[in-house]
């Protein structure tokens, strides 16, 4: 284990803290053991003890807290940044007051899950050649814990046990060699005294597999390949789901290799495949494939999410797979049986199925005689790994889903060692008629009824949450965090991060509090392979940080400290986006200034450059205070007039005074905008700005 520096913020405090000093404070914190009945148990739980929280996979947190009528006052209550740019596609793990997150190249951080306080950190020493054969971005999608310790499977194909309140390694088991095409990104899942996972590789012509190892000691208990041949593909690199009435393991397997179809005549089973495993030995019980003889790279890996539906009359134990292929397939989880499949985005490819469950493909959507296939959706699919959330008071599933389209052509196959696998070339172009490349779609899963949809601009790459409180959690990728109203779709609450988000978010309760978690670092395959959607998130900013929200606010009266002259400036670059200015509320009771539209507008871009940052896109504060009128509302608040000074002289933190007086004065024009008050003719000057003695309250 290596010491390494990161930085957090605590309600606008900056803190830089390292691994060693602060392990006291780790040994001080209570752990209770996760144990078999606690994962079981795991929806009701104050943590949230695994990548999707349950082994259903629904990603549902039965806390009301937080709901639509007060999730407008949901702030940061600490940030913390791990310094790497890549994608951050993590789930974090939360046991009582213990936090643990994976970063990209697989390092883990704990920290303290009410403030932030780091408690220790690892990083992984890759072997350079382990990246020769990474797809889409070196991430981690997260952890694992069991008993007291933490568990990581990693790129070079290990997987790690910590001890979860030290970081020391307890055991340390290689699964496959680095850099031949095998690694691993999923997080692996606690069943039984096991830890089960799954590889990646499918463009690199690996033999998938599944494996399980014992928890206490890393010995391999079992290990099923995916398919018969040596370079066939099958990856299983998404997290699988458990079925503990029927001790069932469900788990879905990846594109068959190499892409090019004309090689491997067949079905290819059983990639692209559900496979219902036992989880004691591994043997298949039954399996489902998406699609036969994938040309189009439609990965069969999508999480499982297992939910008890009405049809017909009679209750349903089934499970739901939002698949690459575009179809929202729904099957009987005791047996398989086909249920229904109803399509999500526009599909060319795999067009339906027939009542026993056969995928029905179109042949012009097959390269024949090496001639080019038009295809929808892409090889990004309808819906990649991002996972679904499910509400089970509302009956409705919450899918991310992707509006592309390719054109595959043949190319030459390259059969060496750690070479690409595949023998196609192609190239994504928008799904005609969509309003974007992204949109959030909430499904009635006992009919397959679409109930609502928010279509997107960009790529929508961000798993979903769901809670109790009818609000669904979710990312886009210029980094607008959100809370849609479950029923309606009714966008609730907004937060801009500092990057584009792909990091799956997370609740979880302390000492009755709840908490929203979501890592935040653009990346990942959409933003290196998604063609014209790569291109309209280029300016989107990188880096790593973690954002736990909660109900609670800094106080505003602290704008007017100096900030200290030995406190670290923050350097992370603004927000791509221009803050969108809320409605006008009720006009402030006292005398307003005059300001023009105009004037708002310029504010709103310069604010955006240089005071986002740390106030936030809307004023909420993320690592400086709030700037909303609302959360004050006495005497004691500053004026306009004394904002003003503070503005044009100390901000902002980064280069204080660099603002022309004019544009501290937009500044403040966007400011009171913002806050309600209605923009007019006239133009506010510097020195009717400076002059004002109007309170900063509405």
């Amino acid at each position: 284990m290596r010491a390494r520096a990161f930085t957090g913020t605590f309600l606008g405090l900056a803190l830089l803290v390292t691994a060693t000093a602060p392990l006291a404070r780790a040994a001080e914190q209570p752990w209770v053991p996760v144990t078999d009945a606690r994962l079981l148990g795991a929806t009701a739980d104050d943590g949230s003890l695994m990548y999707r929280r349950a082994y259903d996979s629904q990603g549902y947190a039965p806390f009301t807290q937080i709901d639509a009528s007060n999730v407008a006052n949901l702030k940061p209550v600490f940030t913390f940044k791990s310094g790497l740019p890549q994608g951050y596609e993590a789930a974090p793990i939360v046991n009582g007051r213990y936090l643990f997150f994976s970063t990209p190249l697989n390092h883990v951080v704990a920290l303290d899950a009410t403030n932030g306080a780091q408690l220790w950190t690892y990083e992984r020493q890759l072997p350079p050649r382990t990246l020769r054969t990474v797809c889409c971005d070196v991430v981690s999608r997260g952890l694992a814990v069991y008993g007291d310790r933490v568990y990581m499977a990693t790129l070079d194909d290990h997987v790690l046990a910590f001890d979860a309140r030290t970081g020391h390694i307890d055991w340390d088991r290689e699964l496959a060699p680095a850099g031949v095409g095998y690694s691993i990104t999923s997080a692996p899942l606690a069943v039984n005294g096991m830890l089960i996972v799954g590889v990646s590789g499918g463009e690199y012509g690996i033999r998938g597999f599944i494996a399980a190892l014992d928890a206490d000691t890393g010995q391999l208990r079992w290990q099923r390949y995916t398919v018969s041949s040596a370079r066939g593909g099958g990856g299983a690199w998404l997290t699988g789901s458990y079925d503990p009435v029927t001790r069932t393991l469900f788990w879905g397997t990846g594109n068959p290799g190499p892409w090019r179809g004309d090689v491997r005549p067949g079905p290819n089973l059983y990639t692209d495949s559900l496979l219902a495993l036992d989880p004691q030995t591994g043997a298949l019980r039954w399996y489902f494939q998406f699609t036969p003889h994938d040309e189009w790279d439609y990965d069969g890996v999508n999480e499982t999410v297992l939910v008890d539906i009405v049809r017909g009359g009679k209750p349903v134990h089934a499970l739901f797979h939002a698949d690459r292929n575009g179809q929202f397939v729904v099957l009987d989880r005791t047996n398989g049986k086909f249920i229904y499949a109803t399509p999500m985005v526009k599909t060319t490819g795999v067009i339906g199925y027939d009542p026993s469950g056969k995928a029905q493909v179109n042949p012009a959507a097959r390269m024949v005689n090496g001639k080019p296939a038009d295809v929808c959706p892409s090889a990004i699919g309808g819906k990649n790994w991002w996972p679904t959330a499910f509400d089970p008071t509302l009956g409705l599933a919450y899918v991310p889903v992707s509006h592309m389209c390719m054109t595959i052509t043949a190319a030459e196959l390259d059969e060496r060692v750690s070479a690409a696998y595949l023998g196609s070339d192609f190239k994504l172009h928008p799904e005609p008629g969509s309003a974007g490349f992204g949109e959030v779609l909430a499904i009635d899963v006992a009919t397959g009824t679409k109930r609502w949809s928010q279509p997107s601009r960009l790529p929508w790459c961000d798993g979903m949450l769901a809670t109790a409180g009818k609000l669904v959690f979710s990312g886009s990728a210029d980094g607008a965090f959100t809370a849609f109203d479950a029923r309606t779709g009714a966008v609730r609450w907004t937060f801009q991060t500092e990057s584009g988000i792909i990091g799956v978010p997370i609740s979880y309760r302390v000492d009755g509090k709840q908490y929203i978690a979501v890592l935040a670092g653009w990346g990942g395959g959409v933003s290196m392979f998604g063609g014209p959607a790569a291109d309209a998130t280029a300016n989107v900013p990188r880096g790593g940080q973690l954002y736990v929200f909660a109900l609670a606010a800094p106080p505003l009266a602290t704008v007017l400290a100096a900030p200290s002259p030995t406190a670290a400036p923050t350097t992370v670059p603004a927000p791509a986006v221009t803050p969108t200015i809320a409605p006008p509320a009720a006009a402030p009771t006292a005398a307003h200034l005059e300001f023009s539209a105009a004037q708002v507008s310029d504010g709103a871009r310069i604010y955006g450059a240089s005071c986002a940052q740390c106030h936030g896109a809307h004023l909420e504060g993320i690592s400086a205070p709030t700037l909303r009128a609302d959360d004050v509302a006495d005497a004691a608040t500053p004026t306009v007039g004394e904002l003003y000074h503070v503005v044009s002289r100390l901000m902002p933190k980064s280069n204080p005074g660099s603002l022309t007086s004019q544009q501290a004065a937009a500044v403040m024009a966007y400011l009171l905008a913002t806050n309600g008050a209605a923009p007019g003719a006239s133009t506010l000057t510097p020195a009717d700005a400076a002059a004002s003695n109007q309170r900063y309250v509405r």
